[in-house]
């Protein structure tokens, strides 16, 4: 997974979204609504694996988390990787 710091708004953070697997890549949108930490995916040509999305909901979900308690930049980057669970 690889997230690039797309735009930062009042309402809403969004990032460019990368997804991989073997042999496939998936590109797309999510967006962070601030006011509820609501992650939003959009833009995907074709639907990534489940699994995937979930684990990237589950980072982002976190790091809006961190950031209700600190005023800490979001990260231009993110770069992770998990292997898929069986």
């Amino acid at each position: 997974m690889v997230l690039e710091l797309a735009s930062e708004g009042p309402d809403e953070v969004r990032y460019e979204v990368s997804l991989f697997a073997p042999e496939t890549l998936w590109r797309g949108q999510a967006a962070v609504i601030l006011a509820a930490g609501e992650i939003r995916f959009e833009g995907f040509l074709i639907e990534p694996p489940a699994w995937l999305l979930t684990m990237t909901r589950a980072f982002l979900r976190s790091e809006w988390k961190s950031r209700q308690t600190s005023p800490v930049a979001w990260p231009r980057r993110i770069n992770r990787w998990r292997e898929e669970r069986g």
